[in-house]
Parts: structure tokens; C-alpha cells; sequence
């Protein structure tokens, strides 16, 4: 501030009202004015917890090959969640067989 008023003294006492435009709508222009709504986003840090939980199970007992589902992503009953290492699944199917074939 102190610059400024260093600077319009030493232009001598004119200075100031050379500077100012000679009308007052000398470099304005009006724009018409809308009211409108402005949409405000947050993004707080953080995750969400359920308050329920669901149970999911097998039929059959192995280890997980391949997940089909991310976590998040909505599933209905009978969806595919996850794909079984099929070899035990095989064994068990044929120690049953073969134990229906000896009975």
C-alpha cells in the first residue's frame, strides 16, 4: 500500500483523476443475472459398515480357485460367487459312486 501511494505522489497531484475512466460506464457491461442451484459434493474419508450380515455357503467343502464378485458389487440369490478347485470335488464324487456301486 505504501508503493502505491509513493508512486500516484510522485506523478505529481493530477495523477490520480488522469487514471479514473471520464464516465462511469466507460468500461462496464451489464449481463442479465439467473438464480440457479448449485450442486455441492463431499467425498469424506471413511467406509461403511452394514449393520446385518448374511451367511454364504457351500455344498461342497474345497479350496477357492477364482473369486466371480468384487467387493461391493450387488448379487441375487444363485449367482455365481466363486469358482472350486475341482479335483477334490471330483474325488468326493467318486468315492460317493463307488460307495452306492458297493452297497
Amino acid at each position: 500500500m505504501l508503493a502505491v501511494v509513493i508512486m500516484a505522489g510522485s506523478r505529481g497531484p493530477g495523477a490520480l483523476a488522469m487514471d479514473r475512466p471520464s464516465s462511469p460506464q466507460g468500461s462496464f457491461k451489464i449481463i442479465p443475472v439467473e438464480e440457479t442451484d448449485v450442486p455441492v459434493t463431499y467425498t469424506p474419508p471413511g467406509s461403511v459398515v452394514s449393520d446385518g450380515d448374511i451367511g454364504v455357503s457351500s455344498r461342497v467343502v474345497g479350496f477357492i480357485q477364482q473369486l466371480e464378485v468384487r467387493e461391493g458389487q450387488k448379487v441375487s440369490r444363485g449367482d455365481l460367487l466363486v469358482r472350486i478347485e475341482p479335483r477334490r470335488v471330483w474325488r468326493r464324487r467318486f468315492r460317493l459312486n463307488q460307495a452306492a456301486m458297493a452297497a
